[in-house]
C-alpha cells in the first residue's frame, strides 16, 4: 500500500477531530471512524476535507454512503457519532444507509 499524505489544512482538520470531546477516543482509535475514513477516501481518491464538504459531487456521495454503510457493518458505533463525524445531521447517515452501498465490497478494511 501506498503512504498516504495529508494536506496542511486536513492536518488541521485531524488534530481539531482528535480535540472533540464527543469523537475521542472512539473515533482515533485503531479500526474507528478515521481510519475507515481514510481507507475510503483513498479508494475514492480524495480528500478527507473534500469528504467532510458540503459539496454535492457523485463520487464524494458515493464516498460517505459507502463509508456509512462500512461504519454501520463493521463498528457498533451509533448513526449520530457517525453523523457528528462527518459534520453532518444524523438523519443524513440514515438516508445513505437507506440506500445501496456502491462499493463496500470492494474497500479493504483498515
Amino acid at each position: 500500500m501506498s503512504e498516504i499524505t495529508f494536506t496542511k489544512k486536513e492536518k488541521i482538520r485531524l488534530k481539531e477531530l482528535a480535540n472533540m470531546d464527543h469523537l475521542f477516543p472512539r473515533a482515533l482509535v485503531k479500526g474507528g471512524l478515521l481510519d475507515w475514513c481514510v481507507v475510503v477516501c483513498k479508494y475514492y481518491q480524495i480528500s478527507l476535507q473534500e469528504f467532510n464538504s458540503s459539496c454535492r459531487e457523485r463520487h464524494l456521495i458515493k464516498a460517505r454512503r459507502d463509508f456509512c454503510h462500512l461504519i454501520k457493518k463493521n463498528t457498533d458505533i451509533s448513526q449520530a457519532r457517525i453523523a457528528r463525524f462527518m459534520d453532518r445531521h444524523h438523519t443524513n447517515v440514515m438516508h445513505h444507509l437507506g440506500k445501496n452501498p456502491f462499493n463496500i465490497d470492494k474497500i479493504d478494511a483498515p
